[in-house]
């Protein structure tokens, strides 16, 4: 199964994502700014999710 290599958009999401997480569980962990943060990791994460299909159906 092809998938596309790994770009800066890739490490990016990815970074935003653990960052955010640090920021709202380790730095400063209150509860809604938490709920904030996993809402926000959730949207990065679709929008990845949906760049990484794009790549993929159209650079095969």
């Amino acid at each position: 199964m092809y998938l596309p290599s790994l770009d800066r958009y890739d490490l990016v999401a990815l970074l935003a994502c653990l960052s955010l997480f640090f920021l709202a569980f380790v730095v400063y962990p209150v509860e809604p700014l938490q709920i904030f943060v996993m809402l926000v990791t959730f949207t990065i994460t679709l929008t990845w999710v949906g760049y990484l299909l794009q790549r993929w159906v159209f650079e095969a």
